[in-house]
């Protein structure tokens, strides 16, 4: 993530939907501007261990990233995220 000061966010949320019933529940956020991170002009890695159990065989996963700025000048970009899960539901 890259954001100059608080004048740019970057805002990440997992969402899931049931497949029997549908709906739309976020179960996951990430909110630079309320990151403990100190807003800098480099790329800031950032690493979380979320509670999250996925069951593909029930539910279906999306990410969502936001990116916003009121400053022309402050950039914010998204460069990857990698999601794991060490244990439960196989991913199909």
């Amino acid at each position: 993530m890259r954001a100059s000061g608080t004048t740019a966010q970057l805002l990440l949320t997992i969402h899931r939907t049931s497949i029997a019933t549908g709906g739309n529940t976020t179960i996951f956020t990430f909110d630079s501007n309320a990151s403990a991170l100190p807003p800098s002009m480099a790329f800031q890695p950032y690493s979380a261990t979320a509670p999250l159990d996925f069951d593909f065989a029930n539910n279906i996963y999306w990410i969502e990233a936001q990116l916003s700025t009121s400053d022309p000048n402050a950039l914010v970009n998204f460069g990857s995220m990698k999601i794991f899960e060490s244990a439960g539901t196989t991913c199909p």
